[in-house]
């Protein structure tokens, strides 16, 4: 893509993609715990981070942008083609349940994925090379737009959490993409 000629140093290293966005808010994880394991990833394990976005979400995007101490990049706004065309050239993808996460599933990307209100046996990425992290409460996997509650599910979730997830991930699933 364009977007990788004008970028070439994202793709000196393995890269993980970081995607914050979500189809409604009870399913959505701390973006500043994203900021953090963005960090620990570039840190810990060398892989250059691309945040990526999807319509209505750039602040999300600016905002761990903000918050993070790694060098990052951000992505460009991107059709579904030009997602499968920028997704094509990374190691690992890290969302809450999620339209690219599934995109990228299809597509045989290690995923580490963040469930809360939804089920990951019934929503969750197919296959083999995915690590789903939740955190099973009493009300989990009810399905709400709105929590009556205080969102747990996703709360309870720590950065720990999903790290070790990634470690699990890279050790088992992604292979180094070739030049």
């Amino acid at each position: 893509t364009a977007y990788l000629k004008e970028n070439p140093d994202l793709m000196a290293n393995p890269v993980a993609v970081i995607n914050p966005g979500v189809g409604f808010k009870t399913k959505q994880w701390d973006l500043a715990r994203f900021a953090q394991l963005a960090d620990r990833i570039a840190g810990d394990f060398g892989y250059n981070i691309l945040l990526a976005w999807g319509p209505g979400e750039e602040n999300k995007i600016k905002f761990i942008a903000s918050r993070m101490t790694r060098r990052h990049w951000i992505a460009p706004p991107t059709s579904v083609h030009q997602s499968i065309a920028l997704f094509r050239n990374i190691s690992l993808f890290i969302s809450c349940d999620t339209g690219p996460l599934h995109l990228c599933s299809v597509m045989g990307i290690p995923t580490v994925s963040i469930f809360g209100p939804t089920d990951p046996v019934r929503n969750g990425p197919f296959g083999t090379n995915h690590e789903v992290v939740f955190k099973k409460q009493t009300c989990s996997f009810c399905y709400k737009r709105q929590c009556p509650l205080n969102n747990e599910c996703m709360d309870e979730v720590t950065v720990e959490d999903v790290f070790q997830a990634v470690k699990k991930s890279i050790s088992n699933h992604v292979k180094i993409l070739a030049d």
